[in-house]
């Protein structure tokens, strides 16, 4: 019994000393967001099914071998949005804008090795999914673009990260609704359903997805900086 009265205790102060609000506001923006992505990716899918079998098979293996960026971008968001927790936890900006920034250079490193992969490797990575000759070739094809897409992934991931860590959510969810819906979606509807330009057109808006979505990352990332240092200095 008294072990019991001590953990409640503890349990206790544990939420006094945390925002409920704060925690259900960052969590269910991070939910929207995925919520979102997946949605997205379905009507992609959607869309681009009335394409010939082989293109249809082709972007399905690039897409599965594109797996391994977001696997490894996803490991380094993590990484931004814990060190940057533990930074405001200790109300210390400039070490978890250190953070972030080294982060993401480390993840630009892999993302070096990625895109060499996908640009000289892509026939064996394809090959793993089908020895279909057509579809390899088309594959190898979009694995070509797939390796412009990889700093953009890693980027978006390590800034996103970051500021979900600093209880920044909402500017991952805005970067991920116009990138993905503008550029992927409608663009895929558009090159694909309306103007019939093919599977390559189609990565070509997926190329955009990331780049926009990185951009818009980096660009509230800074200015959420900015103003975080500006109401630090008129407190002081």
């Amino acid at each position: 019994l008294r072990g019991m009265k001590l953990l409640s205790r503890a349990t206790k102060k544990i939420l006094r000393q945390t925002s409920l609000k704060q925690t259900f506001i960052v969590g269910g923006t991070a939910a929207a967001e995925e919520l979102f992505l997946q949605t997205g990716a379905v009507l992609v899918t959607k869309i681009v099914s009335i394409l010939p079998t082989g293109d249809f098979a082709a972007y399905q293996v690039a897409a599965n071998v594109e797996q391994l960026s977001w696997a490894i971008a996803g490991a380094f968001g993590t990484v931004t949005t814990t060190l940057a927790g533990q930074a405001l936890g200790r109300r210390d900006l400039a070490c978890a804008r250190a953070r972030i920034r080294l982060t993401w250079m480390i993840s630009l490193g892999f993302g070096g090795v990625l895109t060499i992969a996908y640009l000289f490797a892509g026939p064996v990575l394809v090959r793993l999914y089908t020895t279909d000759a057509e579809v390899v070739a088309l594959a190898t094809r979009m694995m070509r673009i797939s390796a412009l897409t990889v700093y953009g992934i890693m980027t978006h991931s390590a800034f996103s990260g970051g500021l979900r860590g600093l209880c920044h959510a909402a500017p991952p969810l805005i970067a991920s609704l116009i990138s993905l819906w503008v550029c992927r979606v409608a663009g895929s509807f558009i090159t694909v359903r309306l103007l019939s330009l093919g599977i390559f057109a189609m990565f070509l808006c997926i190329l955009a997805d990331q780049w926009v979505r990185a951009l818009i990352n980096v660009v509230l990332y800074r200015r959420m900086i900015r103003k975080g240092g500006r109401q630090k200095k008129q407190i002081a």
